[in-house]
């Protein structure tokens, strides 16, 4: 599941990008997804709020790029 510590890089857009590196966009919104339930079930209120925050940028990645993306900076946030 989670395959950042929070702790060792709080940056939300630096461990979005990391994420789709690792798991292309759509792996890494599922896995901030999964890491927001898991941030939540324990309360853990800080890590839930980074999660929560590198979802968000995460979603709104997908939605401005556009369907002609053609691979070149597409994993750039």
């Amino acid at each position: 599941m989670n395959t950042i510590d929070l702790k060792e890089n709080k940056n939300p857009k630096e461990t979005a990008s990391y994420l789709i590196q690792e798991h292309g966009i759509e792996g890494a919104i599922q896995e901030a997804m999964e890491s927001v339930a898991a941030a939540n079930s324990v309360g853990d209120y800080y890590s839930l709020s980074v999660w929560r925050e590198i979802r968000t940028l995460l979603k709104a990645k997908v939605q401005e790029e556009p369907k002609h993306s053609s691979g070149t900076g597409a994993n750039r946030l």
